[in-house]
């Protein structure tokens, strides 16, 4: 006879609220903007699955604001105005989309409309969809306006902008600026900028350098805008531009990145005037306190051998420390092979390992003798990888940087990818020397990223490699 069992009781499955929390405040994205729409739609979806999950949710949400259009703008606005505790959430604003250059631009009523909301802004990050761009949605004829070859900004605009006294980072990118001086005073309107991004950003014209610039003629000014915005980000952005820039924060200057070859916009209306700077190149002479220098290198300069002007710049570096310090990482691993990468630092070693003995107080004969502590410049490179390639790449680091390695100023910053765009395109791959406990005399550090700021005192130079290079 058959004993029949009672059903046991449903298994309740709980994961503990602080795991689904911890997952929640993982989607978020500080500089990929795709990443960033789509953790918006995931944050979304994960406000409608309870009440535990809608509060985590939501203030992450609030967090980063993500705003398509001036519609949105206006909505947001009426939520706050609803909702006032939640003005208190949002430190990040990012304005994205096809809109911003035409008349229903969302920026310059931005300002305005959201004046007095933002207790706790610290970030405001202006990206432009471009025409080509297949990953955001295009939207219909009649909700973009009449198209503009430029941002549309108010008059007014810099002066309402000044009301946002906690923002800290301004980055803009794909965006086109009347005037250069459109550029100047959206960054000194900020009294408490700190960092400052331009990538890809177009002026038509160029104009005569801005009075709130030009130290002869308003030097409390200038150094106002020196304290107010030390550090300076140009990717893809007109050398002259770039150029009144380091004049005008130089002498205070600690943190800039540029990416080579530098860019030169031809379509930009240039003053025909001999006192207009015209040089070719970065001149780095007005920084004497710069102690971080980040370098974005991309195929075109690999090919087109203009090394020259890498070596101008980093000959006018002239540091003001004991000790500087070179860093180089890849940026866009997705984008290549480790081969292709390591290429790219044998041909900017030469360049290195010469800026190295220059720096040495010693003839080049007698440098090598040395102890490292008498060597004022290292090289420290930043690898992404799995930890069966280590062993690999410390022998290709040796390989590209000889005298450094001899020098003991070698140092290699290794750690596992964080995400796919981490990732080499032969990620999977496995490496053609089997992997040894081989000697990393004391510089290769534990699988954790170096922290720029532990070292206050020292100079900086970050190469990374942005297109992609053919493979071998």
């Amino acid at each position: 006879m058959d004993v029949v069992h009672p059903p046991l009781p449903p298994t309740h499955r709980h994961i503990p609220v602080d795991v689904c929390e911890n997952i929640i405040d993982h989607l978020h994205s500080d500089s990929d903007i795709t990443e960033q729409v789509d953790c918006v739609r995931a944050l979304r979806r994960c406000a409608l699955v309870c009440e535990e999950w809608r509060v985590r949710s939501q203030m992450r949400l609030f967090y980063c604001v993500v705003l398509h259009d001036a519609e949105a703008l206006q909505t947001f606005a009426a939520v706050l105005d609803t909702a006032p505790h939640l003005r208190d959430y949002v430190h990040e604003v990012t304005l994205v989309g096809r809109t911003l250059h035409t008349t229903a631009s969302s920026l310059s009523p931005l300002p305005i409309v959201l004046y007095g909301k933002l207790p706790r802004l610290e970030k405001l990050w202006i990206r432009r969809v471009d025409e080509e761009e297949t990953w955001y949605t295009r939207a219909s004829q009649s909700e973009t306006g009449k198209p503009l070859p430029y941002l549309p900004l108010h008059p007014c605009f810099p002066l309402c902008l000044s009301a946002f006294t906690t923002v800290t980072r301004l980055s803009v990118s794909l965006v086109t600026f009347q005037h250069f001086r459109d550029l100047v005073k959206m960054a000194i309107s900020l009294p408490q900028l700190q960092d400052l991004l331009c990538d890809n950003v177009r002026c038509l014209i160029l104009g005569p350098l801005p009075a709130c610039i030009r130290p002869q003629s308003n030097k409390t000014r200038a150094s106002d805008l020196s304290r107010s915005a030390p550090n300076l980000q140009f990717l893809d952005t007109d050398m002259h531009c770039v150029n009144r820039f380091i004049s005008a924060y130089g002498p205070r200057l600690r943190r800039f990145s540029i990416s080579l070859p530098f860019f030169q916009d031809y379509m930009m209306d240039v003053p025909e005037d001999p006192i207009t700077e015209l040089a070719v190149g970065i001149d780095l002479s007005p920084c004497p306190t710069l102690d971080f220098l980040r370098i974005l290198v991309n195929s075109e300069f690999v090919r087109d051998g203009r090394t020259a002007m890498l070596q101008a710049m980093l000959e006018s570096w002239k540091a003001e420390v004991s000790l500087q310090i070179v860093y180089l990482v890849a940026r866009a691993e997705d984008r290549l092979h480790r081969q292709q990468f390591t290429r790219l630092l044998s041909i900017i070693g030469l360049v290195l390992e010469k800026w190295l003995l220059d720096g040495t107080d010693t003839p080049s004969s007698v440098a090598a003798q040395n102890s490292e502590h008498d060597v004022r410049r290292r090289v420290s490179v930043g690898i992404h990888d799995r930890q069966v390639w280590r062993d690999w790449w410390w022998k290709r680091l040796e390989e590209c940087f000889p005298t450094f390695a001899r020098f003991d100023a070698l140092q290699m910053d290794y750690a596992t990818p964080q995400g796919n765009h981490s990732k080499w395109k032969n990620h999977d791959a496995s490496p053609s020397m089997p992997p040894t406990n081989s000697y990393w005399g004391g510089r290769a550090s534990e699988a954790k990223p170096m922290n720029v700021c532990d070292y206050p005192c020292l100079h900086f130079l970050w190469i990374v490699d942005v297109h992609e290079v053919q493979p071998p």
